[in-house]
């Protein structure tokens, strides 16, 4: 590759800018939230799973990036779950800022299964310096009987939320 030079650790830990040309969002800070038990959801209604983190934004066009990660997923056969992303700002009460995913489902084989999911949203239109609250919400759906997230409780779900300045 033309062009490319080799750096020595040294000399990366004195880069003080980006070249021209490239976007220099910088990250303001970051706040995580971490789900430790299992949660159940036996219904079609969105459902909190209390899955949470909080972030008070510095500037009113900064940009909030979330990831979210969730353990142990657990549905049996012909059972879908429904994921959202929720906002809460200034304590004002949640609403849907996101509907992550629509019906993720096991639908063949006569077992249970249980697997990880991630997603990533940019939530660009905040438009405060109040705290906001992001907290996923899921439901069930299917002729099976239930979903679970942290199905054995030694898989963690996190939810992390970083602000990039403008």
């Amino acid at each position: 590759m033309a062009g490319l030079t080799k750096l020595s650790n040294n000399a990366l830990s004195n880069i003080t800018a980006l070249p021209s040309g490239i976007p220099t969002g910088k990250v303001g800070q970051i706040t995580q939230g971490t789900l430790g038990s299992r949660v159940t959801s036996t219904s079609t209604n969105a459902s909190a799973t209390g899955l949470i983190t909080s972030i008070t934004p510095s500037s009113t066009n900064s940009k909030i990036y979330l990831m979210v990660n969730l353990g142990g997923i657990r549905m049996s056969t012909n059972t879908y779950m429904s994921l959202w992303l929720y906002r809460q700002i200034n304590s004002g009460g949640y609403s849907e800022l996101r509907k992550l995913e629509n019906g993720m489902g096991f639908i063949n084989g006569s077992s249970i299964q249980t697997w990880g999911k991630a997603q990533n949203y940019l939530d660009t239109n905040h438009n405060t310096t109040n705290q906001i609250d992001y907290q996923i919400y899921f439901a069930y759906n299917g002729s099976g009987t239930n979903v679970h997230i942290n199905v054995d409780e030694q898989e963690w779900s996190t939810i992390t939320a970083m602000e990039i300045l403008a």
